[in-house]
């Protein structure tokens, strides 16, 4: 649920406001932590259910408050909530908009 909930928005936006020259770079970053945590949350989830350090339930339990958390705290953002009004957000369709024009003239 919360590679959805980030993929979709938070990768649009970040791939409408950074300069063309940077993008490779911040979209590495992002993939490293879409991608790159995931076996390190595995690992340490095994170890912790292993060691009997915490159970399935308990792991659910705070995972869901965690991603509450989140969840929450986005929500009462105000810029993450206005963040389809960057003006940045809106210029890739308007180019897009004049090239169609353009080729159609």
């Amino acid at each position: 649920m919360a590679l959805s909930m980030t993929n979709i928005p938070f990768i649009t936006y970040i791939q409408s406001i950074v300069p063309a020259n940077m993008l490779g770079r911040v979209m590495s970053l992002l993939s490293l932590m879409s991608v790159g945590f995931g076996p390190v949350s595995y690992a340490l989830c095994s170890f912790l259910l292993a060691k009997n350090i915490a159970t399935p339930g308990l792991l659910l339990f705070f995972g869901g408050i965690i991603f509450a958390s989140i969840s929450l705290g986005l929500f009462f953002f105000r810029s993450f909530r206005q963040m389809e009004q960057h003006p940045n957000w809106k210029r890739p369709m308007v180019e897009e908009q004049q090239l169609s024009a353009t080729l159609s003239s």
